[in-house]
C-alpha cells in the first residue's frame, strides 16, 4: 500500500523484515498453499440441509475472496424475481447485497484462521447462513449489542486494517448499522446471530416481497406437452444449473403462465 504522500506502508511484515500470517493470507496469490483451509466454500441446498444440489470453492487472497464470492452468490446461488412498479423492471433478490458483502467480510475479518475449517455459506432459496470458525469480543456476543453503536474491535486487527485501508470497511464500527439500512430498503427480519464456542453462525432470511413474488410463482402453472396443463409435482425435473423446470415427460422447456384469475 501507499500513502498519500508516495510513502510505503508497510503492513503484514514483523520488525524483522519477515512476512507475518496476516500479509500471507491477505496478498500471497495462494495462501492456501501455506493455510489450507483460507478459503470459503458454498453450496446450495434445495429441501433440507442434507439435500446439496451444487456447490463451489473460492481461493487466492482474502482480499479477492470477497469480489468472487459476492459475484457466485448473486449470479449463480441466488434467484432475482422480477416485478414492475409502474413501466420500472424491478429484479427483487431475496436478501440485501450490500449488507451480505458486509457479513461476508466480518467473517473474513474475525475469522480464526489457525483452525483448519473455511468460511462456508450455505444457501436456500429463502435464506442464506454463513458459519464462521472465530469470534466477536467478548462485550459484543450477544445480537442486542451487535446491532447497537459500538466500536470496532476485530478479531484479526491486521487484516482489519488492509480492508479499512483498500475501502472495504470504513473501521467505525457501522457494519450493523449498515446491515440494517439494507433491511429498510428491503423490508424483513434482520440477520439472526449465533455465538458460542464453536463459532459465529449468521441466518439471513429472505426479505417479504421475495417471500411473495416467491409464492406467486409457486401457485403459476405452465403449459408444454401440446398444450396440455401440467402441475408443479416432483415428477417434473428442476434444472439447478440454468434455472429452468423441463417437463419429465416430454423434456421440454416449461413456458410458466399465470393462471386465468391471476391475468384479470
Amino acid at each position: 500500500f501507499a500513502n498519500s504522500d508516495g510513502g510505503k506502508l508497510y503492513i503484514g511484515i514483523d520488525d524483522n523484515g519477515k512476512i507475518k500470517r496476516a500479509g500471507v493470507l491477505l496478498f500471497h496469490k495462494d495462501p492456501q498453499k501455506y493455510f489450507l483451509n483460507s478459503h470459503i466454500k458454498i453450496g446450495f441446498f434445495d429441501k433440507n440441509d442434507a439435500d446439496l444440489v451444487f456447490q463451489d470453492e473460492v481461493y487466492g487472497s482474502l482480499i479477492k475472496q470477497v469480489d468472487i464470492t459476492m459475484n457466485l452468490i448473486f449470479a449463480k446461488y441466488l434467484k432475482g424475481l422480477i416485478y414492475y412498479k409502474g413501466v420500472q423492471r424491478i429484479d427483487q433478490y431475496p436478501i440485501d447485497r450490500d449488507g451480505f458483502r458486509e457479513i461476508l467480510i466480518n467473517a473474513i475479518i474475525h475469522k480464526d484462521y489457525s483452525i483448519k475449517n473455511p468460511i462456508q455459506i450455505s444457501v436456500y432459496k429463502d435464506k442464506v447462513y454463513i458459519f464462521n470458525e472465530g469470534e466477536f469480543p467478548e462485550k459484543l456476543n450477544t445480537e442486542d449489542v451487535l446491532y447497537k453503536k459500538h466500536s470496532s474491535k476485530p478479531y484479526n486487527p491486521t487484516i482489519a486494517n488492509v480492508f479499512y485501508k483498500a475501502g472495504f470497511i470504513e473501521g467505525w464500527g457501522r457494519g450493523f448499522e449498515k446491515i440494517m439500512e439494507g433491511i429498510k430498503r428491503n423490508p424483513g427480519v434482520r440477520p439472526e446471530y449465533k455465538i458460542d464456542e464453536s463459532g459465529v453462525m449468521v441466518c439471513y432470511k429472505a426479505c417479504k416481497k421475495y417471500m411473495e413474488l416467491l409464492k406467486e410463482k409457486t401457485n403459476e402453472v405452465h403449459y408444454c406437452c401440446n398444450e396440455n396443463i401440467h402441475k408443479e409435482t416432483k415428477a417434473n425435473i428442476y434444472c439447478s444449473y440454468c434455472l429452468k423446470w423441463y417437463c419429465s415427460n416430454c423434456g421440454q422447456k416449461i413456458h410458466w403462465t399465470l393462471p386465468e384469475e391471476k391475468k384479470q
